[in-house]
């Protein structure tokens, strides 16, 4: 496919904003002492939607938000409890995005795991990437992807799982509610492949991939 003259200028312009961005980027584990900076992160601009990333810690059908959510992912936190990854650019105290990865058996409330949770300790789950409005589709999501696969591996990690939205990819447009998991593409391109599992109904919104470290 050929680009107009107009196109290749636009298309350099947005490649050198996006390396621009990039080059501020910087990466911090999530640990007790950054509560704080999570907590921002989650309120920015009123954008939280309630689950403080509690749902998928909980069995399923015992899902709660709001200021419950809030004290509890705080309790954990502070307790060392919880894994992830915070992304912050320079000049911004407030984080950009957050990557949420943990032990898939402390996971019973994810559509793709539930009963999964009878596995090895070595066994982890990205369940949750998520980037501040200002922020999407500029290389941030890939950015913490990367550094959760490093975090699990500092924690002996043997292997991760993902689930993006099937044929996802930076630049379409998700096709259903699940735009909080990354792009297929991009896990692809990661050297992710496809969990060899039906998952019956699931699979409209969920494709499941996994990678050994």
């Amino acid at each position: 496919m050929a680009f107009s003259l107009i196109e290749c200028h636009y298309i350099a312009a947005i490649d050198k904003m996006i390396e621009r961005i990039m080059s501020n980027i910087f990466v911090k584990d999530l640990t007790g002492e950054l509560w704080s900076d999570f907590e921002a992160y989650f309120e920015y601009k009123n954008k939280c939607s309630g689950c403080w990333c509690m749902n998928h810690r909980l069995p399923v059908g015992l899902n709660f938000d709001g200021e419950a959510a809030k004290l509890a992912m705080k309790q954990l936190i502070e307790s060392n409890r919880v894994f992830g990854v915070l992304a912050y650019t320079k000049g911004d105290k407030i984080p950009i995005g957050w990557c949420a990865v943990d032990r898939r058996r402390t996971l019973p409330g994810h559509d793709c795991i539930e009963e999964g949770i009878a596995c090895e300790a070595d066994e982890w789950s990205v369940h949750c990437i998520t980037t501040r409005d200002d922020y999407k589709n500029k290389g941030v999501e890939s950015t913490l992807v990367q550094a959760g696969i490093e975090l699990v591996k500092k924690n002996n990690g043997r292997s991760i799982e993902v689930y993006p939205e099937p044929n996802s990819s930076p630049n379409k447009a998700f096709k259903t509610w699940n735009t909080f998991n990354g792009y297929q593409s991009d896990f692809e391109n990661m050297g992710f492949c496809r969990v060899d599992k039906d998952f019956g109904s699931r699979e409209e919104f969920y494709f499941p991939m996994k990678n050994t470290l």
